[in-house]
């Protein structure tokens, strides 16, 4: 029972309550859901420094952050889709995407959704294995969507121009994350099959 009360883990709850409030606030509060948004996100490099620093590593801290991560991702794609419903069919791919990914990803490892074993192809061993290029497609496919939920209510107002700018330079970040996202994917499901087939 200690476990649920792991720091790293309480820093995973209010991760948990600080989207509910985005996801509330979403449609008539932007400013306010956008800040719950970020900090919330802020916070998902924090658990897992306290996690090492306090040897409080657990499966279910990695479960939660996994879990708390794609729902993150997932209920700001369905906010973009409310706010724009030509947004809709390329955000159900998405969601899509990114949950099937990492879940098979870490139904594969056993163990952590950011875990690669040394036989995994050479794109997820250079992306998990180089952390800035791993944080930089993060936070670029975050701030993405985020830009674009941000877009909605400023318009064409002041700052669309540097909005503009900062959706194309997240662009790049964004389309490797689902390039990366689409060989996890596509890994997990041979080493699955291939487990499966053996004797």
């Amino acid at each position: 029972m200690g476990v649920f009360l792991y720091w790293p883990n309480m820093i995973g709850y209010s991760r948990i309550v600080l989207m509910v409030v985005s996801v509330r606030t979403a449609l008539w509060r932007w400013q306010l859901s956008i800040g719950c948004y970020l900090l919330s996100f802020a916070l998902d490099g924090v658990d897992g420094m306290a996690a090492r620093k306090l040897n409080q590593t657990s499966r279910l801290g990695s479960v939660l952050d996994m879990v708390t991560d794609r729902c993150a991702t997932a209920t700001l794609l369905m906010v973009l889709s409310a706010l724009n419903p030509a947004y809709m069919p390329g955000a159900a791919a998405m969601m899509a995407l990114d949950m099937s990914s990492h879940w098979t990803h870490m139904y594969r490892s056993r163990a952590h959704h950011k875990a690669v074993a040394a036989d995994t192809n050479i794109l997820l061993r250079a992306y998990y294995g180089c952390k800035p290029l791993f944080m930089g497609a993060i936070v670029s496919a975050e701030a993405f969507y985020v830009l674009l939920y941000v877009r909605h209510w400023v318009g064409a107002g002041e700052g669309a121009r540097a909005l503009r700018w900062a959706l194309r330079a997240a662009t790049p970040g964004w389309l490797l994350k689902q390039v990366v996202n689409t060989a996890q994917l596509c890994s997990a499901l041979a080493d699955i099959a291939t487990n499966d087939a053996a004797p």
